[in-house]
């Protein structure tokens, strides 16, 4: 995000965060919810999911991001880490998930770590 606010400014920045969110969106469908959980970063709550329905929204929303950006000249990576808790505290979880998410950042870019 730094490198898109500082070369083609904020406006642009907030455009891709749109741009981003609207793939989730379409992605989960009626399956969850999404919300910006602060800068650049997205969090997805899919009720009663798995892990395999965590993949396979992610793989959903790869395609849609593909899809969204085929007129956009500033390419879009995403590091996406997720968690299961049924019965945890949600905070807890989301902690679990944004330490997988930077092992994914570690990992390469366009990766899943769970």
């Amino acid at each position: 995000m730094k490198y898109v606010n500082d070369t083609y400014g904020h406006f642009a920045g907030d455009q891709m965060i749109v741009k981003v969110a609207q793939s989730i969106r379409i992605a989960l469908g009626d399956a969850g919810m999404a919300f910006r959980y602060g800068g650049d970063e997205m969090l997805a709550l899919i009720p009663g999911g798995t892990g395999e329905t965590a993949e396979k929204m992610i793989k959903t929303w790869k395609q849609t991001l593909a899809a969204v950006q085929v007129d956009c000249e500033i390419p879009i990576s995403a590091a996406v880490g997720y968690a299961i808790g049924e019965h945890e505290k949600l905070k807890n979880v989301i902690a679990e998930a944004d330490r997988n998410m930077y092992a994914c950042k570690h990992a390469g870019r366009n990766s899943t770590e769970k």
